[in-house]
């Protein structure tokens, strides 16, 4: 089911459809909604935290692919009242699919953590552990010669 939307409709009359087209997000396909990311990074994770409210956890799914994070999820329409009945809808209602390029080479895909908590999806993707300096004993190569060819001293 469409929802009507008049200022929609009266930007596309003024504006031929591919000059609409162009102003919405790429890949949002028509009658879904985008909801507001924040992207951070720390020494030891990126953090993506993304407005959902009004959608349940069981209507979410957060993927890890090739460094690229995706979160879909789906917010459905007052069920319970009759759409004739209102008088104003500035929600946006629908599917969502949000996805975010991450350096694949950088991050973690075992590690990664998602949780919802008053409409708030927090989702954590650890970086990969950086290698750390070790130090390495430089070995007299004579000794070790004479080591590695003295059976008795193997």
């Amino acid at each position: 089911m469409m929802r009507r939307d008049p200022f929609r409709e009266l930007f596309e009359f003024q504006f031929p459809r591919g000059v609409s087209e162009l102003l919405d997000a790429p890949g949002t396909p028509a009658g879904s909604w985008r909801p507001p990311l924040d992207l951070y990074e720390t020494k030891e994770a990126y953090v993506a935290i993304v407005d959902v409210p009004g959608v349940p956890s069981s209507k979410l799914e957060v993927t890890l692919e090739a460094g690229v994070l995706t979160v879909r999820g789906e917010r459905k329409f007052h069920s319970n009242v009759p759409e004739d009945s209102f008088h104003r809808v500035e929600r946006r209602f629908g599917t969502f699919v949000l996805s975010i390029a991450l350096p694949s080479s950088k991050v973690e895909a075992e590690g990664v953590r998602a949780s919802v908590a008053d409409g708030v999806l927090t989702i954590e993707v650890p970086k990969v552990a950086r290698a750390v300096p070790r130090r390495i004993e430089v070995i007299d190569a004579q000794v070790h010669e004479a080591v590695a060819g003295d059976p008795e001293r193997t």
